[in-house]
């Protein structure tokens, strides 16, 4: 139980690093008056982060649930292209990020799961390929509608993981 508890502080500071570096960016934004007609859209991405955050709370109350087997998803159906397009406005719209994202599927591809948790997923990941590629490199996504199932990649330039740590991933 104490691994447990030390992996899912780890786990939700690493969480917790992606919101609050967005809502540092957009309010140092708002503090320097870089764009007095977007002040309004910069509070609603903090707000949007700050409730993204409270979600990470949740999340970790819920782990007792998941150790006790408690736990079950909330699948629903959502279109994985507006989930995919919102975590890519929250990451990259105030970024000097380089992306390039191909969406091989239909924009209204319904997916069933948890929205939340595919979206924490997907930041995860890229806040990943972000920090550990080459500075000023393309990070590639593609999306491609494999019939029962929807297949979503993503590839940076930079060092491959040590394969003594691909089974922390």
């Amino acid at each position: 139980l104490e691994e447990i508890r030390k992996e899912s502080i780890t786990g939700v500071s690493h969480e917790l690093k992606t919101p609050l570096s967005i809502v540092q960016s957009y309010a140092e934004g708002l503090k320097d008056g870089l764009n007095i007609e977007k002040n309004g859209y910069y509070a609603d991405v903090i707000l949007e982060e700050v409730d993204w955050m409270n979600g990470l709370v949740v999340d970790m109350l819920e782990l007792s649930k998941l150790q006790s087997g408690t736990y079950t998803l909330k699948s629903e159906p959502f279109l994985i292209v507006d989930c995919i397009e919102n975590v890519i406005i929250r990451m990259f719209e105030n970024s000097s990020n380089h992306c390039h994202f191909n969406f091989n599927l239909d924009e209204d591809t319904l997916v069933i799961g948890e929205k939340r948790k595919i979206e924490q997923v997907i930041i995860n990941i890229l806040s990943n390929a972000i920090h550990y590629g080459n500075p000023g490199s393309v990070i590639k996504m593609n999306l491609l509608d494999e019939g029962e199932y929807v297949n979503i990649s993503i590839f940076n330039e930079g060092n491959p993981i040590p394969a003594d740590k691909i089974d922390k991933i």
